[in-house]
Formats: C-alpha cells, structure tokens, sequence
C-alpha cells in the first residue's frame, strides 16, 4: 500500500466558466472517480489498495487546503468517441484513465498547507519554492507526511 496526494486546480471551460479547485475536487469525489492523463506523475505506480488524499491548489476560494482522504478501488480505462466538450469532472484535457475511488473521508476542518510546511518531507528547502512540490497531478508520499496531514486536522 502506498500514499499519495491527489492535486486538482482551478477549471475553466471553453466558454470562460471557472470553478474553483475545491469544487472540481468535491464533485470528482462525489463521482467516487479521478481523471489520470498520460503525464500524470506516478499514474503508473498507483494500485488497488493505495491511499490518497486531496489537496485543492489553485486561486479561488478553497485553495491550499488538503480535503478528503479515499482508497484506491481500481483503475478503468477512459473511453472517448468524436469530439466531447472536457467537463469539471474531467479537468483541461481528456482523461486516459480514471481511479476509482471509495470510503472517501472529508477532513474537517480542512487542512491547509501553510500549516504544514515545517513537517512535511517533500517540501523543498527553501520554504517560498513549496509550490513545486504540488505539480505534477499526483505526489507519492511517506507513511509518516500521511499522517501529518492526516492527524493535524485534530491541531487546527
């Protein structure tokens, strides 16, 4: 069983409508399903079984909190037929794949980032650069920064 951290942004469709990352967050959630795309950084090497949790990014409201935590149920290949507008769902490009997710948990109260930054392994050394650590769509990540995310939703 690994960890990750799943990382949405901000959505705009081709129309100039944007959702905010939290709410793109919240409705793949409800979903129960994550797109993946063909350079999302450990597509790969997630499994089911594996853990994740969600952090919102982006710039509107809801922004650099982690969310919800869910276990990986599987993988299902995604399937396009002719030209279909990209949903919130599905974000800016069209998804290969998708994680099925379950038992999904909101972290209440959410956790934001900034709090964190002194306790997590992957940031970089040079605090103001933390944002480099979020790219990529998904971050693998050490039983012990899970449980610092996990656990200081107790602290706030």
């Amino acid at each position: 069983m690994a960890n990750y951290i799943l990382i949405c942004t901000d959505w705009a469709s081709e129309d100039g409508v944007v959702k905010a990352a939290i709410e793109v967050a919240n409705a793949r959630l409800a979903a129960t399903r994550w797109p993946l795309y063909r350079n999302t950084r450990n597509r790969l090497s997630m499994e089911t079984g594996d853990r994740v949790v969600i952090y919102a990014g982006g710039v509107r409201p809801g922004k650099k909190l982690f969310h919800a935590t869910a276990n990986v149920l599987g993988k299902v290949q995604a399937s396009r037929s002719g030209r279909q507008e990209l949903s919130a769902l599905e974000g800016n490009e069209p998804a290969i794949e998708w994680l099925s997710l379950t038992e999904a948990n909101r972290l209440t109260p959410s956790v934001p980032i900034a709090n964190l930054l002194d306790s997590l392994s992957f940031i970089p050394v040079n605090r103001s650069r933390w944002g480099v650590a979020m790219m990529g769509g998904v971050r693998r990540i050490s039983d012990a920064d899970w449980n610092v995310i996990v656990k200081s939703k107790d602290l706030n």
